[in-house]
């Protein structure tokens, strides 16, 4: 099984066995392999020869000459990395069984996603902000965090704060010591070295050891922490700017000491902070905070898992972003459009543009009018370069022949996604009480608790109406009885993606001259022209 689903088109070291070939003897070689590994882990010992890296830099961009502008690439023997596959699915369903992975942790883990990491933090933001809150989120850079593991301390933590001893551990002992690689760059390769510090590169346990080593971070401080991977988040809320800037003094001074008792680095440089404020009227230049000796940089915006975040929570330049990729796709498309016919196109669409439009629409779809508008006419005029239809065409009839959503319905998709996944309990824990069931509120039967719907929170300021749990409940208000029933995500996608293309039908538009799932669940802010 394992062996089977190693990509055949991934580099081996020099000296290995392509994987093709491996797959065309994995009936005969498969015993041999799950006696060989069957006696490695009870006896604790990790094949030597499995520990050896090939290392290949790809130069990224700036000057060939500085080492800092390549990026190393690891490859291991195929058959380190079937090893490795059985023994990541023992520890990862032993860390989930027993709970031990923090629930802020989304990196790796089954039903999480850089998405759902991206609307905790949107959510806790507005929330703090609807309530009149200041709030500084700290975005931290670990230098080199997985190559900087300290051995010592990881090994320390899985015996002590995950409980795992006796020939397990010796296992993990023997997989991080005594590790080698080499550089290859062409065909001339580099002397062995060894390898004393770090998760392994190009390895399938190196996600999780780190999530392992990083577990800690969220009980350190007062800071309510977001993680991916490496990737962290530090929020803290408060009335007042005065006490805001003390508590988070205070709170980094435990968030160095971690760092420097888990032996990782923080690349200050690069670490910034965004300060979001309810009211534009306060002066906010005298705030400063620092960690250790280093000030921390104040900004305007950043990139966090793929999305540009302002500290205004806008989205200008991250929506400007998406317009120059649909602008690219565009582009393409014209250069195309000679040579291929529509559903070619199509398939370019949905891997040059839709991607884009689709990855966190939750939280930035619901930018200004302004922003909005602006990428919907990019987005119309990627169908009419597909189509071959004038500019003043309507868009409409397009997404329709396409079988194509309009911007403000892949909007509401992907909220309606994440309603059910609430539904279904498939959210992690920290997402239980962004949502409130209407039968929890009511006790006695009312038409909207039938129909499953969600109780709308009251808000005070614009801000509470951009999130989703304000939003969400409209969406989900306005879906038939019968797509909100079903369980499965993906029969349940496919439902409403149809019920949302069969407003676009001709017939459907005249019928329905005020349709209210348009006019609900999506306000004016996000409106398309059409």
């Amino acid at each position: 099984m394992y062996i089977s689903t190693l990509d055949s088109c991934k580099s081996v070291p020099s000296h290995e066995i392509p994987i093709k070939y491996i797959k065309m003897v994995k009936s005969i070689i498969s015993p041999l392999l799950s006696e060989t590994f069957n006696w490695c882990i009870q006896h604790g010992e990790y094949p030597t020869e499995l520990k050896i890296a090939e290392v290949i830099p790809i130069h990224k961009t700036g000057s060939q000459v500085e080492c800092t502008n390549y990026r190393p690439i690891s490859l291991l023997s195929p058959f380190a990395k079937i090893f490795e596959k059985i023994i990541y699915q023992r520890l990862y369903n032993y860390v989930e069984k027993n709970g031990m992975l923090t629930t802020h942790q989304y990196g790796f883990r089954c039903n999480r996603s850089t998405s759902l990491a991206i609307y905790d933090i949107h959510e806790r933001v507005l929330a703090a902000l609807d309530q009149k809150k200041y709030t500084c989120a700290i975005f931290l850079d670990l230098s080199k965090a997985f190559d900087t593991v300290d051995h010592r301390v990881l090994l320390w933590k899985l015996e002590h704060q995950y409980g795992i001893r006796g020939s397990p551990l010796e296992l993990f002992r023997s997989y991080l010591s005594h590790r080698k690689q080499c550089t290859r760059i062409e065909n001339v390769t580099s002397k062995l070295l060894n390898v004393t510090c770090g998760c392994p590169q190009g390895s399938s346990l190196a996600p999780l050891f780190f999530s392992l080593y990083i577990n800690d971070l969220p009980t350190a401080s007062k800071f309510t922490t977001k993680l991916f991977a490496d990737d962290t988040c530090l929020s803290m809320s408060s009335e007042s700017l005065t006490d805001l800037q003390a508590n988070v003094n205070k709170e980094l001074v435990y968030v160095d000491n971690w760092m420097r008792h888990n032996k990782l680095s923080l690349n200050t440089s690069k670490t910034t902070y965004l300060l979001f404020c309810p009211s534009k009227r306060l002066n906010t230049q005298q705030f400063s905070i620092s960690i250790g000796s280093q000030q921390i940089q104040r900004s305007t915006e950043t990139k966090y898992l793929g999305v540009y975040i302002d500290d205004q929570l806008k989205w200008e330049k991250h929506i400007a972003h998406v317009e120059r990729k649909l602008a690219q796709a565009c582009g393409i498309m014209y250069k195309l459009r000679d040579y291929f016919g529509q559903q070619f196109l199509r398939i370019i669409y949905y891997s040059f543009a839709y991607p884009y439009l689709q990855y966190a629409i939750a939280a930035w779809g619901s930018g200004y009018a302004a922003s909005i508008k602006t990428l919907n006419i990019k987005h119309n005029k990627i169908l009419r370069a597909i189509t071959r239809s004038p500019y003043r065409c309507r868009a409409t009839p397009l997404y329709h022949d396409l079988r194509l959503l309009k911007f403000k319905d892949i909007y509401k998709l992907e909220v309606a996604k994440l309603l059910h996944s609430f539904h279904t309990g498939a959210l992690p824990s920290t997402y239980n009480s962004l949502f409130t069931p209407i039968t929890s509120v009511h006790h006695y039967n009312t038409r909207r608790a039938e129909n499953q719907n969600y109780f709308h929170p009251r808000v005070n300021t614009a801000f509470g109406t951009r999130s989703i749990c304000h939003r969400g409940p409209k969406v989900w208000e306005d879906l038939p009885r019968d797509i909100k029933s079903l369980s499965r995500l993906s029969s349940f996608k496919k439902q409403l993606r149809l019920y949302l293309l069969r407003q676009y039908h001709p017939s459907t538009i005249i019928s329905l001259s005020c349709p209210r799932l348009y006019q609900n669940s999506y306000n004016t802010a996000c409106s398309p022209t059409s």
